[in-house]
C-alpha cells in the first residue's frame, strides 16, 4: 500500500531582484489561498500554506507589499509548485517600478515586456482582507486598441509597471531589435518554461535530458555543452566565478556528449527526490549564467537564425499572420520541419479542389497542423498533437497549461504591419479540419517526434 504524501505547511521562498544580484529584504509575499510572510536580510521568507497541500503540488505567490515592487517571475505568480526535500526553495523575482537600470537587463525587460504586452495584464496591490494580495487589472477595449504597431507593448499596462513603451523599446534594442525574436522569447517563457526566466530556466526532462535558456539548448544533443563554451570562451572570468566548487564537473560536462553528458547531469544536477527538478544550487548557479548580460547576447546571438528561418518558412507557406510565425517556429525549432513544401503545396491545392477557394490563414493553419499530426509516431504523440491544434487555432493546452496567443501578443494580425487578418468562419469547413482532414495524397508515413533539433547553437540555419 502506496504512503500518502505529507502535508507540507510552510513554502520556503527567496526573494531577488530580476537581475539575481542582490537579495530583497522587507518585501511581504504570499500565497493564493494561504498566508504571508516577509523578507529577511537574505531575501528568505517562509508563506503558510493553505492546508493539505503537498509536495508538488501547484501554488500562485503574490506581492503584497511595498506598492513599487512587481513580481516578474514567475509571471503573475503563476506556474510555481512546491519543491521536495530539505533545502529547496521557490525564487521570487521582482523589479522596482521605474527603475530603469533593470531594463538593461534581458531577463528583467522578458518579464516587463511579459506584464506590459497586448492585451496582458498588469498587478497592482490591494489591502484588502481576502488572501489574494496580487491582483490583476482588467483593461478596456481603449487601452487595448494603445497597443505598439505590431501588438508587443500596451501602453496603459507599460504605464503601471512603471515604463513607457519608448523606454521599453529603447531598451529592447539593446538586445534584438526583431520584435518576433522577442515575442519568440515570451513565448518559450509562458508556455514551454511555466511562466519563468527564460534566460535563466533550467530544467529536467525525466533523466533523458537537461535543457537551458531562451532556445531550450540541452545535453542530449550537445547544444548546450556548445553554449556554455561560448559562454566561457566570452568571459571567462564571470562564467568561472558563476559557476564557484562546481566549475570542474561543468568543464567535464562541456567535454562530454550525448547518454554520458545526461548521466553525469542526473547524478549531480538533477535532485533525487525528484526527475524533473534541477538542485537549488544548481538553479542558482544557471540562473547567474543566465541573468549576465553577456551571456544573454550570447543566447540572442543563436536564437536569431532560428527566428530568420521560421519567419522565412512562414512566407514560403504564404502565412501572414503573428500566430502563424509561432505556429512555424514552434515546430521548426521543436521538431525540426514543418512539413516537405511539396506536400504544403498539395494539401492547399486539395482544399481549393475541395471547397472551390483558397483557404484563408486560419485554415491553411489547421491543413499544416493536420500534415504535422499525419507525420507523428507514437512517441508523445498525444501531447504533440495537442501542442500543433494550440498553435493553429491560437487556444488549448500545452504542458497542462492553458495557452492564448492572442493575448501573448501572437495573434490573427499581420506580422510586419500589426493589421487584423481577415477570416472566414466557416464553421463546416472549420470542423472538418479539427477533425484531420487532409485532401487524398498528401498523407505522409509517420515518424517518430524529435524533441528538438540536432544542430548545434552556434549553426546559423536549420533545413526545411
Amino acid at each position: 500500500m502506496r504512503a500518502h504524501a505529507q502535508a507540507v505547511t510552510m513554502l520556503p521562498v527567496v526573494v531577488q531582484n530580476c537581475m539575481r544580484n542582490a537579495a530583497m529584504p522587507g518585501v511581504t509575499v504570499g500565497a493564493k489561498n494561504g498566508g504571508s510572510g516577509i523578507s529577511e536580510i537574505h531575501g528568505h521568507a517562509s508563506i503558510p500554506l493553505p492546508r493539505g497541500m503537498k509536495a508538488g503540488d501547484p501554488v500562485s505567490l503574490e506581492v503584497y507589499d511595498p506598492t513599487d515592487v512587481v513580481l516578474l517571475f514567475p509571471l503573475r505568480g503563476e506556474g510555481e509548485h512546491i519543491p521536495s526535500g530539505a533545502g529547496n526553495y521557490v525564487e521570487m523575482h521582482v523589479i522596482r517600478t521605474r527603475d530603469l537600470t533593470m531594463l538593461q537587463n534581458a531577463a528583467c525587460l522578458a518579464g516587463v515586456m511579459a506584464l506590459a504586452s497586448h492585451r496582458a495584464t498588469a498587478p497592482h496591490h490591494s489591502r484588502s482582507t481576502s488572501p489574494t494580495f496580487f491582483q490583476l487589472a482588467a483593461f478596456s477595449p481603449d487601452e487595448q486598441n494603445q497597443a505598439a504597431p505590431l501588438g508587443l507593448i500596451n501602453s496603459a499596462a507599460a504605464d503601471r509597471v512603471g515604463f513607457s513603451v519608448a523606454q521599453i523599446e529603447a531598451a529592447m534594442a539593446a538586445f534584438s531589435s526583431d520584435p518576433l525574436t522577442w515575442k519568440s522569447v515570451l513565448l518559450t517563457a509562458q508556455i514551454d518554461f511555466g511562466n519563468h526566466d527564460p534566460f535563466s530556466t533550467i530544467l529536467s526532462f525525466g533523466k533523458t535530458d537537461v535543457e537551458f535558456g531562451i532556445g531550450w539548448w540541452g545535453l542530449r544533443r550537445g547544444t548546450l555543452q556548445t553554449l556554455l563554451q561560448q559562454m566561457r570562451n566570452a568571459d571567462r572570468a564571470q562564467f568561472d566565478a558563476a559557476m564557484g566548487d562546481g566549475l570542474p564537473f561543468i568543464e567535464k560536462l562541456i567535454a562530454a556528449s550525448g547518454t554520458d553528458a545526461i548521466d553525469m547531469a542526473n547524478r549531480e544536477l538533477v535532485d533525487s527526490g525528484s526527475s524533473s527538478r534541477i538542485k537549488a544550487l544548481w538553479n542558482e548557479r544557471f540562473g547567474q549564467l543566465g541573468s549576465n548580460p553577456t551571456f544573454q547576447h550570447i543566447q540572442f546571438q543563436n536564437l536569431q537564425p532560428w527566428v530568420d528561418k521560421a519567419r522565412a518558412v512562414t512566407a514560403q507557406y504564404g502565412l501572414r499572420s503573428e500566430r502563424g510565425f509561432a505556429f512555424v517556429y514552434d515546430v521548426l525549432y521543436s521538431r525540426g520541419r514543418v512539413a516537405e513544401y511539396a506536400r504544403v503545396k498539395a494539401a492547399f491545392g486539395g482544399f481549393r479542389e475541395k471547397f472551390g477557394r483558397d483557404p484563408d490563414e486560419a485554415e491553411k493553419l489547421l491543413l499544416l497542423a493536420n500534415l504535422v499530426k499525419s507525420r507523428l509516431g507514437v512517441h508523445r504523440r498525444d501531447e504533440l498533437i495537442s501542442r500543433a491544434y494550440a498553435f493553429a487555432t491560437g487556444h488549448g493546452i500545452v504542458f497542462g497549461r492553458g495557452v492564448d496567443l492572442d493575448s501573448d501578443g501572437l495573434g490573427m494580425r499581420d506580422m510586419r504591419t500589426g493589421k487584423p487578418i481577415v477570416i472566414r468562419e466557416d464553421k463546416s469547413i472549420t470542423e472538418k479540419l479539427l477533425q484531420g482532414w487532409l485532401p487524398d495524397g498528401v498523407f505522409g508515413s509517420p515518424t517518430d517526434a524529435r524533441p528538438s533539433t540536432t544542430l548545434p547553437p552556434s549553426t546559423p540555419q536549420p533545413s526545411t
